[in-house]
């Protein structure tokens, strides 16, 4: 596929710009740096179907989250991306669409973003693209239940609002503006990568051992 062609490198018509998608609870993207940062994460033969090691694959998997995130402003879109890029889940437009799952789904603090994108990488995975392959067909639901488990033992939940407590000692208002202060504090800037490195880990781990 031309890279330009790509559904999820089309950019909102309308997009708001960061102060106001955040007080309203939604995430959104800036048109021409989501081009440039989404571009990148369809590049031909993934790492894992070279058959990089784990620690190769979750290096790629780290730089990938660090590239997107201080862009897209979202967990659950850089966590899917990297997974869809390692593993060639052909989610391209899932990319796109899983932008309002962004803050705990719309910013209401429920589901992490982080544990919706992964997630949706595992069904992808297994109920997509290994549909055919025998055992690994139909288990996205064991899987997915795995990686809730392991989720929540390092975080102690898989709810926004809990992993936000667990992280930032308090629970984030995406509409406060002295909790999006909290957020910029550089000693906090990378709580979040934290717990999407985390979930993309855990994901990754479960699809490779199942490849």
């Amino acid at each position: 596929m031309n890279p330009a062609d790509s559904p999820y490198l089309r950019a909102p018509k309308n997009c708001i710009n960061r102060r106001s998608f955040l007080n309203r609870s939604l995430f959104c993207t800036t048109t021409g740096m989501s081009l440039l940062a989404l571009a990148g994460t369809l590049s031909g033969t993934t790492a894992a179907e070279k058959g990089g090691s784990k620690e190769e694959i979750f290096g790629k998997l780290d730089r990938e989250i660090e590239r997107l995130y201080p862009i897209l402003h979202t967990c659950s879109q850089p966590t899917l991306a990297a997974l869809n890029d390692q593993f060639g889940l052909d989610a391209d437009q899932t990319v796109t669409a899983i932008r309002l799952f962004a803050g705990g789904i719309a910013g209401k603090g429920e589901t992490c973003g982080a544990v919706t994108g992964s997630l949706l990488a595992l069904g992808f995975f297994f109920d997509v693209k290994k549909a055919n392959s025998g055992p690994a067909a139909g288990a996205s639901m064991t899987h997915a239940g795995a990686f809730f488990d392991r989720f929540t033992r390092e975080f102690g939940s898989i709810r926004c609002r809990e992993v936000m407590t667990h992280q930032y000692g308090k629970a984030i208002d995406y509409g406060s503006p002295e909790d999006l202060k909290l957020l910029a504090k550089p000693e906090n800037q990378g709580k979040c990568l934290e717990v999407m490195k985390t979930a993309v880990h855990i994901a990754a781990e479960i699809m490779l051992q199942r490849s």
